[in-house]
């Protein structure tokens, strides 16, 4: 039980991740994800308590709700993409195009790195017309955001939890801000220094 495991999975063939295929693995401590794998499914590393950091690449387009549920150690995301592309996933399953608030894909506060480089201060990028529900939930990293005048709209939850995140910047161009994405609403809920 003291044992623990890196998970090296770069080389694994499949493109998905079956639904429970790693629960209760609570030796795991890492995983990295092959570049070519395209979903993880329910509850696939739900309960992996020692889980710390997880690799995964632009490529991973379909990734459950519940699919790192009560990982409490994981506290550190590795994108192997671009900003742009991280922008434009669509976390999270089911027919809607965000999920519920008590299944955010990444559920303690973690440290966002893109490709190998820690997220504090964003500027999201001009080829971005919404900020995706829950996107960024629980990104203790962020300190400073920067929203183009390209975003027309922020979706629930966008910056919920973002303990650390105390200036963004949102131009004229944002129509639409749904009722729990923005300062004083659960969206920031932790976020005391937003200004």
């Amino acid at each position: 039980p003291d044992i623990k495991i890196d998970l090296d999975l770069s080389q694994y063939p499949g493109l998905s991740i079956g639904d429970n295929a790693f629960s209760n693995c609570s030796n795991i401590k890492s995983v990295v994800f092959s570049e070519n794998l395209s979903s993880i499914g329910k509850s696939a590393f739900a309960d992996c308590t020692g889980l710390e950091k997880i690799t995964i690449s632009k490529k991973l387009t379909s990734l459950a709700d519940s699919a790192f549920e009560a990982c409490s150690s994981l506290t550190s995301v590795h994108y192997k993409g671009t900003l742009d592309d991280w922008c434009k996933t669509k976390w999270g399953t089911g027919s809607s195009s965000y999920f519920s608030a008590s299944k955010i894909v990444f559920p303690v506060g973690y440290d966002l790195y893109i490709n190998d480089e820690k997220q504090t201060e964003v500027t999201i990028p001009d080829t971005v017309t919404e900020i995706r529900a829950y996107l960024f939930a629980n990104c203790t990293s962020l300190t400073k955001v920067i929203i183009s005048d390209t975003v027309t709209r922020i979706q629930e939850g966008a910056f919920k939890n973002c303990t650390n995140l105390a200036a963004i910047i949102i131009p004229d161009s944002v129509l639409q801000i749904y009722s729990d994405s923005y300062a004083n609403t659960d969206s920031f809920k932790g976020c005391n220094n937003l200004s």
